[in-house]
């Protein structure tokens, strides 16, 4: 999104406060090595428009060797007036994934919007560590590691427990609709967590706000006046300032994917899988919010059950709540690195 406020969130999961001190050297070798990755991505995007396929190198290979990799047809279901009509339509978009040449654990998609108008391609940029992200979300990772409170005292073993999503997942954008239905498809190819399948559903589970209106993001309008947001809500977004006043509490603020920046957030040398990326510390995040909340439930409940729900420390559990100090100590851990990184720095420099 070339208008988007690249300067991130202070204190966002992910964000790196080192960028401040970095000297102009420094960043003269990362504005090469943005500009470098553009060229490169532009050829492969070229490659694509042109022919449905792309040169990527062989993996493995010392001499520099490529290999061409041919596009494969996906079936989508659209509801698109302009395009196809009132009713459904499927059509067949021609998709390329591959891993990222750029950054370890990362995928590079190309697709097509409309199939028939090559001027509509593009390549997607999925940031490390959302397959994990993904299979915890939709239930599928394993969930033997979860806190009691999380996943319950039944002993069972864990493999064989229905797969259940641990939310129900709302889109709010402030992209064209189509387009944001596909970037949801490539990272939800199965419909685990939105019904790919039922493109009236989809549509009411995918808002998009008109920014430019001046209109805010908001929870009432994201999940269509569902009961108990609030309360119940994860808001997981790089920008805050596009939100209600009152859903910020609830944001998960996070620092934004860049790749063509990478002064941006954690740089893509700190963009890793797993625990120790962005999106391994947006998972266990939620995991912690969930399992506080449940803990905080089940006290609500057996208060409720004796019939003074209201008395003080006794009040009905919001994940806002939650969150809310759990990213105010992130900002404050943060901080502290920043300012060690000064203070080695200057001493450095003595």
């Amino acid at each position: 999104d070339p208008g988007k406020n690249t300067a991130g969130v202070p204190g966002a999961v992910g964000g790196d406060a080192r960028a401040a001190t970095r000297d102009a050297k420094e960043l003269a070798a990362r504005r090469d090595e943005d500009r470098r990755r553009l060229r490169r991505d532009a050829e492969l995007l070229t490659q694509f428009r042109d022919g449905d396929c792309v040169k990527m190198p062989v993996p493995g290979s010392a001499t520099g060797a490529t290999q061409t990799v041919r596009a494969k047809m996906e079936p989508v279901l659209v509801l698109d007036e302009e395009r196809y009509g009132p009713a459904p339509v499927a059509i067949a978009r021609p998709v390329i994934r591959v891993k990222s040449p750029h950054v370890r654990g990362g995928e590079m998609v190309f697709t097509r919007i409309d199939p028939k108008n090559v001027d509509t391609s593009m390549i997607v940029h999925v940031r490390p560590g959302w397959n994990d992200l993904y299979a915890y979300l939709t239930g599928e990772a394993s969930q033997a590691q979860a806190p009691n409170a999380v996943r319950g005292v039944n002993k069972e073993n864990p493999a064989h427990r229905p797969r259940r999503p641990k939310c129900k997942a709302f889109v709010c954008t402030m992209s064209e609709r189509q387009y944001a239905h596909e970037m949801w498809r490539l990272l939800d190819p199965r419909g685990a967590l939105l019904p790919l399948n039922d493109v009236h559903a989809l549509h009411k589970r995918v808002v998009c706000v008109e920014h430019g209106r001046g209109e805010k993001k908001s929870l009432a309008h994201t999940t269509r006046g569902a009961t108990h947001v609030p309360e119940l809500s994860v808001i997981v977004d790089d920008r805050t300032n596009v939100w209600e006043r009152r859903a910020q509490k609830n944001i998960l603020a996070i620092a934004p994917f860049m790749p063509y920046n990478i002064d941006t957030g954690p740089g893509l040398q700190g963009e890793v899988a797993g625990k120790g990326g962005v999106m391994g510390m947006v998972q266990s995040m939620l995991n912690e919010v969930r399992f506080k909340f449940s803990q905080q439930w089940t006290r609500w409940a057996q208060r409720c059950d004796r019939g003074d729900p209201l008395r003080p420390g006794g009040e009905r559990p919001d994940a806002g709540e939650i969150l809310a100090p759990l990213m105010a100590s992130w900002a404050e851990d943060n901080t502290a690195t920043m300012l060690d990184d000064l203070l080695r720095r200057r001493k450095e420099g003595e």
